[in-house]
This record gives C-alpha cells, sequence and structure tokens, in this order.
C-alpha cells in the first residue's frame, strides 16, 4: 500500500468542494481534476505520513463520512438546468464589471455602511462569512470589528474575488477566497460566528434553500446580517417600460412579509427588520442605465424580452422614464432596501 491513495467522487466540482470542506476541518485533501485523471474519476489526492496520529485519521475518516452525506442530500437538485444557466449569466455580468464597480456604487456603499453599523466590536468572533462580497469594499471594517476573526469573501463572480484579493495584497488579513453560490454553500455546519451579506441574496432564486444553508453554516447563537431590495425598488422604471411593452425589465424583489415567513421556517430566532426607503437623482435615463450595466445589475428574470431592443422603443422608454425630471435634482427614482438580522 503506498502512501498517496485517492478517493473517487467522480464530478470534478464535487470534488472541489468536498477539498474545501475538508480543509475548513484542517485537513489538506488535494482534488484531482480532468484533465489530469479520465473524466469522470475526479478525486481526492490523500497523502498519509507515520507522523499522523490516530486521531487525525479519525477527524479524516468522520469528515469524509460527513461530507459524503453532504453530497447526497441533494441539496443542489433545487438549482435547476434553466436556472444554472441564469447562474453563469449572474456571474458573467458581475465578473464584467469587477474593475468598474466601485465607481459607480455608491448608492451600495451606503447600504452596506448602514448594515455594518449593526454590527459590534467582538475579539471573541472567529469566522465570519461575507456572502457577496464583491470587490471586497467592507472586508477593513469587518476585520477592525474581528480582529481575531478569520474573514471568508465567497462570491458567485471570481472576477470580484480577484479584484478583492489585489486591493487587499498588501494588508495582513487572516482571509480567504471562494468563488461559489449562495444557494449551495461549500461549508461544513457550524462553520461561522457571522454571516454579513450586503446586496446579494436578490439575486437567489430559493430562498428557502438559502436561509437552510444560512442556518446549516452558522454556529448556534450565530447570525447574520443581510441587506437587500424589496419591492419598490427601480418601480419608476418599471412603470416607464409598462407605457411600453408587457415584458419584464426589471428583477423581481421580494417582499418583507416573504422573507421574514422565510427565515422563521428555518428556526431562526430574534429576527429583526428595518425599512428605508431611499431616492437617487439622475439626470437622463441614459446615466441611470449606464450606473446599472456597470455595477453588473442586468435583468436576470423570466419573462424578459429576447433580442435587442429597437431605437423606438428605447426612446419611448427614455420619455416616460424623463416624465418626473425636476429642473433642481433630476429624475427620481426609488430603492428600497431591507436590513435583516437573526440568530440561529
Amino acid at each position: 500500500m503506498t502512501p498517496i491513495q485517492g478517493l473517487i467522487l467522480g464530478d470534478a466540482e464535487k470534488s472541489s468542494r468536498a477539498s474545501l470542506l475538508l480543509e475548513n476541518e484542517g485537513i489538506y485533501v488535494t482534488a484531482i481534476r480532468p484533465p489530469t485523471v479520465p473524466k469522470g474519476t475526479a478525486r481526492l489526492r490523500i497523502t498519509f505520513s507515520a507522523s499522523h496520529s490516530e486521531e487525525q485519521l479519525a477527524l479524516l475518516l468522520t469528515s469524509t463520512g460527513k461530507n459524503s452525506a453532504t453530497y447526497q442530500s441533494g441539496r443542489n437538485k433545487c438549482l435547476q438546468a434553466e436556472f444554472k444557466i441564469e447562474k453563469k449569466r449572474i456571474a458573467r455580468s458581475f465578473s464584467q464589471a469587477a474593475s468598474s464597480y466601485d465607481s459607480h456604487a455608491s448608492l451600495q456603499r451606503n447600504v452596506a455602511d448602514r448594515l455594518l453599523r449593526q454590527l459590534k466590536q467582538d475579539a471573541s468572533v472567529h469566522r465570519v462569512l461575507d456572502l457577496g462580497s464583491g470587490t471586497g469594499y467592507c472586508t477593513n471594517e469587518l476585520h477592525d470589528l474581528y480582529p481575531n476573526a478569520e474573514i471568508v469573501n465567497l462570491d458567485i463572480a471570481e472576477a470580484m474575488l480577484v479584484f478583492a484579493s489585489n486591493r487587499h495584497k498588501s494588508k495582513s488579513f487572516k482571509e480567504k477566497s471562494i468563488c461559489a453560490d449562495a444557494e449551495a454553500l461549500p461549508f461544513i455546519g457550524n462553520t461561522f460566528d457571522i454571516i454579513f451579506s450586503s446586496l446579494s441574496i436578490q439575486w437567489c432564486q430559493n430562498y428557502s434553500v438559502l436561509f437552510s444553508e444560512l442556518k446549516r453554516v452558522l454556529k448556534p447563537q450565530g447570525k447574520f446580517h443581510i441587506s437587500t431590495f424589496g419591492p419598490e425598488t427601480l418601480q419608476e422604471v418599471t412603470q416607464a417600460w409598462q407605457k411600453v411593452d408587457s415584458f419584464v425589465h426589471v428583477n423581481h424583489f421580494n417582499t418583507d412579509a416573504f422573507l421574514v415567513n422565510e427565515i422563521n421556517n428555518n428556526a431562526f430566532s430574534e429576527v429583526q427588520i428595518e425599512i428605508e426607503p431611499m431616492l437617487t437623482y439622475y439626470q437622463s435615463f441614459e446615466k441611470l442605465a449606464r450606473e446599472l450595466k456597470s455595477i453588473g445589475a442586468r435583468n436576470m428574470n423570466a419573462g424578459q424580452g429576447h433580442g435587442l431592443n429597437g431605437r423606438r422603443k428605447l426612446l419611448r422608454l427614455k420619455q416616460a422614464f424623463e416624465q418626473n425630471f425636476d429642473k433642481k435634482l433630476g429624475i427620481p427614482v426609488t430603492y428600497q432596501v431591507y436590513y435583516l438580522q437573526a440568530q440561529a
């Protein structure tokens, strides 16, 4: 028997996630994927040594058993093939916006700053998940709040994580970056003391799965702090489009009652929600459209029209949108922001 053993899992993505899960338990096992091995035979590469104790081997056996059960539980079955394509579009859109995001995201920064003010400094916190971390705007503040914690930045857009990593290159942070989906978190249970997420979960589809995942990876008494948009967001744009055609042009945002119900269904306690209406003014329709494109916020809903919008249609949209133009302020656009927190 050689000291190097392979545990064949078959699927390349499954092997990568298993490697991450084991690393979170302090076990370093590399994932070997095609083309290094034949397609369908992706595996974990486990290297044994005489220096390993019986306790370490027992931990390995227990952990691989847990992870196998996790994969067989069917958490990802809710992500149908059609929605996987949409998730790829979301990831691609935000990746393309990584370099331009910060220069157009003043509202997003204001919301993140307010959400950060919910948090209290705590040196006893060991691990924090920044869910939908984007360009890493909140990383510095999270480290100041939790000086002894490892900050795990998770985002579906890989280019955002690369941008954030370069941004913090000179910092001596305990930090980790993981590209993954919020509805299929690559962590074992009871991993995080705090989950922080600013303006990210509105890109999720199945909120029951989302909050189930948050409950699973939070430690007992752990807390989440989340900001997201409500249904009045971009209502002026929705109303303008309704004068042009019947397609869906603005992303769907859930009500506060729906979100609180999903949170309660997953047995969270001490649920709190604050609702803040925000008005932002633009000098033209083009400036709003340019800002949304620059931060990667595009229409990802079913029911959207396909193909290019004609010049005549866009002109009608512009005219409908700019009817509310104020000479002093510009054109008002509503953002309805929810601030949510709860305890596992």
